[in-house]
């Protein structure tokens, strides 16, 4: 498995884009869920997958996220891989996930994965947070991720 060295530079261009895409948009965070079936969108942008469960991102800044994982035994490895700190274990993670969207008070959140978050789990967002919007960028998130290398 490569180490953060080696991802660095490409793991960095990838937040920097993705906060281009909230920033230019102007939303106040962006919100990544994915599952252990699913891991995609997590990957691409923290370099490191649990082995099982779901998984949460808030992102608050180009290279500021708190990460939210349903084992606390898997995160020093996401910490190593991805070199984020904000690393949080919860067997219930939406009170996590809440917690972190909560310190930075949003109006507008920017949301990649909305599909499969659960209903239960988006409408508890939405009850919390009645007067946030949370919209779906999916299609402009999935454009980054499709980038391919150029050939000479």
């Amino acid at each position: 498995m490569p180490q953060m060295i080696d991802w660095k530079s490409e793991i960095d261009s990838r937040r920097k884009k993705l906060w281009e895409i909230i920033q230019r948009n102007k939303f106040d965070l962006g919100l990544v869920y994915s599952s252990g079936e699913h891991p995609q969108n997590f990957r691409y942008i923290t370099n490191f997958v649990p082995t099982m469960g779901e998984m949460w991102a808030v992102i608050s800044g180009e290279q500021q996220m708190d990460c939210v994982l349903t084992f606390h035994w898997e995160l020093e490895q996401a910490r190593i891989q991805s070199g984020i700190d904000g690393w949080y274990g919860a067997f219930e993670l939406l009170p996590v996930v809440k917690e972190r969207i909560e310190v930075h008070l949003p109006h507008r959140i920017a949301v990649i994965g909305m599909e499969r978050i659960p209903a239960r789990a988006y409408g508890n967002l939405v009850e919390r947070f009645p007067d946030v919007s949370f919209v779906d960028v999916e299609d402009e998130y999935t454009r980054l991720r499709r980038k391919k290398e150029e050939r000479t």
